[in-house]
């Protein structure tokens, strides 16, 4: 029982920090580099800003979120969404590929 308490407590912290350094990073114009950076024609530079988001968008915090909104009313929001729907319709005709040369091996 002691163990299911502290585990508890310990994931309680765990997500206050993630949204304390979230929050912090979103005050410091981390959402405006990943609207910016998903835009960026290098592969690397865009699973690495996905990656990024996904952490700074994990759990639903509504500060993080609200920052995105606000920058995404901007005149920037048709070249974000253009891009970024681009690029994930890229990914998935790759993965589609690959996974019909994978059926022929």
């Amino acid at each position: 029982a002691f163990t299911i308490f502290i585990n508890r407590h310990k994931k309680r912290l765990e997500t206050a920090a993630m949204r304390k350094a979230q929050i912090q990073m979103a005050g410091l114009g981390a959402t405006n580099m990943v609207v910016h950076l998903v835009q960026d024609p290098d592969p690397e530079v865009f699973c690495a800003t996905i990656q990024f988001a996904t952490s700074l968008f994990w759990g639903g915090n509504s500060v993080v979120q609200d920052s995105l909104f606000k920058h995404l009313e901007s005149d920037e929001t048709q070249s974000f969404v253009r891009t970024f729907s681009e690029k994930i319709q890229h990914s998935l005709t790759s993965l589609r590929n690959w996974k019909s040369e994978l059926a022929f091996v």
